[in-house]
């Protein structure tokens, strides 16, 4: 309980760890909120985040995001999130495309793969970059991708796959957040 000058207060009504299960994530929102939760601090994937909107959503409960980049999770669709990071689109321009550009101009690389997570961050970024290498690079520039399952430990399949696409693609740094 925490009173400041407006009188108003805020009290912790509990502390989870989802484990990084989105079936865990959305059982200790339910619970939280059945115990008079009404706003939520923390994640740490798009994925587990998307996964428990509905319930933030449909609670009217606010929500901040810390390390979820997916463009989606905010604005119009759900006015109660709010986050306190960079978004895809703002990573892609000012990270991703600049590095890609550099390899492209001083490397002769026009090939770029690209894995990034099966989440709205994953999706959402790489669809920034492809928008961006489309617009920005050279032209004949592309990006080959495999998407790997979100929250996943496990992604020794995606790379072979990626090889393998013509011409052979330079790596570039997994998208995930």
């Amino acid at each position: 309980n925490n009173a400041n000058d407006t009188g108003v207060t805020i009290d912790l009504v509990g502390v989870e760890d989802d484990k990084g299960d989105p079936a865990i994530a959305r059982a200790a929102i339910n619970r939280l909120i059945d115990e008079g939760a009404q706003a939520f601090v923390g994640d740490i994937t798009s994925a587990l985040s998307e996964a428990v909107l509905p319930l933030i959503d449909q609670n009217e409960a606010f929500f901040v995001l810390g390390t979820s980049w997916a463009d989606e999770l905010t604005g119009a669709d759900h006015p109660t999130v709010f986050r306190v990071r960079v978004a895809n689109g703002a990573l892609a321009t000012d990270g991703m495309l600049p590095y890609l550009s550099n390899l492209a101009e001083s490397e002769g690389v026009h090939s770029f793969g690209i894995l990034a997570e099966d989440s709205s961050f994953g999706r959402g970024l790489l669809a920034a970059v492809e928008q961006g290498i489309a617009e920005q690079l050279p032209e004949g520039t592309e990006a080959h991708s495999e998407a790997s399952p979100a929250n996943s430990t496990h992604v020794t399949a995606q790379p072979p796959a990626l090889k393998q696409a013509p011409p052979t693609p330079a790596p570039v740094a997994p998208l995930a957040a």
